[in-house]
């Protein structure tokens, strides 16, 4: 997991191995900017982030 900015927008780029896929998110939600990271947990086979101000997954 990578967060990082592209022309202002803050972004969240994920790589997940075990199925080889990838995503990108953006970190807004409601105006508000969020830091997420890797909980190193699954949650019904899926990686599971968690938000780093509120502490939910």
């Amino acid at each position: 997991m990578v967060s990082h900015s592209v022309n202002g927008r803050p972004i969240l780029v994920s790589y997940y191995p075990l199925c080889r896929s990838g995503g990108v998110y953006d970190r807004r939600v409601d105006g508000e900017t969020y830091l997420l990271g890797n909980t190193s947990a699954l949650y019904e086979s899926d990686m599971a982030m968690v938000d780093h101000q509120t502490g939910s997954y």
